[in-house]
This record gives C-alpha cells, structure tokens and sequence, in this order.
C-alpha cells in the first residue's frame, strides 16, 4: 500500500511527450498501445515520495510452465555481453564513421547552434561533450543483422531474464515472453534503436534484483505489461532529455554524462514500479506510463535524488567494476581530433 499520497502532477499541454503508439507495420503478434490518456482513477499515487517496498504483488502464472519459471541464473553467464563493452564498442567506432556520424548531428542542429547562445543551460566541456557524442551515436544507430553485437545484446537481455543459454535465435515467439510486441524484435526497435535494447540490458545487468522484480510483475495475468516494448518507451525519453540539455548542470557537477542518464532510466523503472503497485488492472498503462513520463521530462533531478535513496536504504549498488574511466568513456584520441577538424572546418 502506497503512503505519502498527493496529488497527480499537472500535464503540460504542449508537451509531445507519448505520442507514439506500437502498432508497427508487419504481422503483429501482440498489440500494445502507449498513447491513450484515459481519466486518473483515484486510487493510482503518482506521488513523488516513494515507499521503503519494491513490488510486493505475488507472483501468478500464465501460460507453461516452462514460460513462467521466474529467472534462474545462467551457468553461462560469462559469455553475456557487459554494458562497459557495449561502450567501448561505440566509442572505438572508425574514425571515418565518427566523423560522418558528427557532421549529420551539425547538420541536423541547423539554427539550434545560434539558438544555443540564449540557452539557459551550460555548455558541456570537451570531455563531456564526447560522452554526449557517443550516447547519440548509440541513439542513432539502427539494428544492424550484420553486427554481432546487436544480436548479442538482445540474446543477453533474453538470456538474463529467462534463464536460459545464450543461444536464443534471432527470430521466434520466445521474444514476445521478454515483452517484445513481434517475433522479430528489430521491428520494435525501429523507433527507438539501439539505445533502447542498451538501456534495457543496463538497467537488468546493473541493478537485477530491482529488473527481476519489475519483469516478475509484468507476467502477472491480472496486472502483465510488455516489459521490453515498455523499457523502450523509457529510453526515449532519456535521449529527449540529453537532447534539451536540461541535465548539462548535473553532468557537469558530477563528471559524468553516460552513467547518469542510465541511472535515470533506472530511476524511470523505479517510479513505474511504485505507481504500478497501486494500479488494479493492466488497463491502466497507458495512464501511468503517460504521467510518469511528463514528469520525469519536466523534474528529471528528483528521480535521480529518489533512487539515490534507494541505493543506500535497499543496498542497490550498481554493479560496476572500477572507475568511470576504466569503462572506457574517454574517447579515443583519433575521434577527438575529428571533433577539432570539424570546428576548424567550422
């Protein structure tokens, strides 16, 4: 039961936030949409203050057996992909591809450069900048048949919710067990790209009691939702809020860009499950989804601040292995150069 009620925050009519529905061309499987907004039932909290309990909503099966066991750890679990690999991957990218990739973002900025001047957010230093670089690079890149490690991302996230051996196929049903909303997951991951599978294998790899917990209550038969089309959803948001630079503050005082969004959307998962507890019915996604999203873009830092907290009352310590910079967020010296020729050429 949820304590600190309050009430629902106001929705900003001229925000774009949630307007993508995924009903995707091709032989959909299952349908999901995320853009109704139905009336706010009175017993759903979206309050911003959060309980001491993380999704006490029993567990019930559906379907086999076999397609119900909640996860069990993989003997194979040295072959899963890790994020700080995943990173390295796009920030060791050829120069030339860096390079084309740097001047279609110049081109798409267009007048945003000389808007920029007036922006009530500060510039990011050089070092900042190239980790903004490498995120929206990851945000742009399309799943790619041909590149191992797209597959591979996928085949993780499967593995490490499921249980099973890092051998799924690429196409199949066994997709739509892990929330994806096609048997061929790259159809769902047209509109969010490669950031959103990035994102999910982040937050199940970095904080998996909280993503088991979450992924538990989305096979309920009462309360279910798509679990990775919905984590997809998230990511999106994220990249709209590195895209305003309303976060530039945070990033600079920290030190960091790429580990605080992806903190954030861990945070974006938090909230969702707290409100999620308190909802009666599946019917209800679309509402919670919709209000969560609306605020996190409007007040990112108290979703940060929250699950801050939540770190040190439940013990969630990410799970990351040395320094910031042992994940290998500096960017090779052969892309900074490209960025010094771009602006020379400027």
């Amino acid at each position: 039961m949820m304590r600190g009620r309050s009430t629902s925050p106001v929705v900003s009519e001229d925000s774009d936030v949630f307007d993508d529905t995924f009903e995707i061309a091709g032989p959909p499987v299952r349908s999901y949409s995320l853009s109704a907004k139905p009336t706010v039932p009175e017993h759903v909290d979206f309050s911003t203050s959060f309980d001491s309990e993380v999704l006490q909503e029993p567990y019930q099966r559906r379907g086999s057996a076999a397609r119900c066991e909640k996860r069990k750890p993989s003997k194979k679990s040295q072959s899963y992909v890790e994020f700080a690999e995943v990173l390295s991957h796009f920030q060791n990218q050829d120069p030339v591809k860096m390079l084309k990739f740097l001047d279609e973002q110049n081109a798409k900025q267009g007048n945003a450069k000389i808007l920029g001047i007036f922006s009530p957010h500060p510039k990011l230093p050089n070092s900042l900048q190239n980790e903004k670089d490498v995120f929206l690079m990851m945000a742009e890149t399309r799943y790619d048949r041909s590149e191992p490690l797209h597959l591979l991302i996928l085949q993780s996230i499967y593995s490490r919710l499921m249980g099973g051996p890092l051998s799924c196929p690429a196409l199949g049903a066994h997709w739509l067990d892990v929330g994806f909303n096609h048997s061929d997951p790259s159809i769902d991951l047209t509109s969010s790209k490669m950031i959103g599978a990035i994102c999910l294998l982040y937050f199940i790899t970095q904080y998996p009691t909280l993503a088991d917990e979450v992924f538990h209550t989305s096979r309920s038969a009462t309360k279910g939702f798509p679990f990775a089309l919905l984590g997809l959803t998230f990511s999106k948001c994220v990249v709209k809020l590195v895209r305003k630079e309303s976060l530039n503050r945070q990033f600079i005082r920290q030190k960091q860009l790429i580990y605080i969004v992806m903190d954030l959307y861990c945070s974006i998962w938090y909230k969702f499950s707290k409100c999620w507890s308190s909802a009666k019915s599946s019917e209800e996604l679309a509402l919670v989804t919709t209000l969560i999203e609306h605020e996190v873009i409007g007040k990112p830092l108290p979703y940060l601040l929250q699950f801050k907290k939540y770190h040190h009352r439940d013990g969630a310590v990410p799970i990351r292995k040395g320094s910031v910079m042992q994940h290998g967020l500096k960017l090779s010296s052969s892309v900074a150069n490209i960025r010094a020729t771009l602006k020379s050429i400027s």
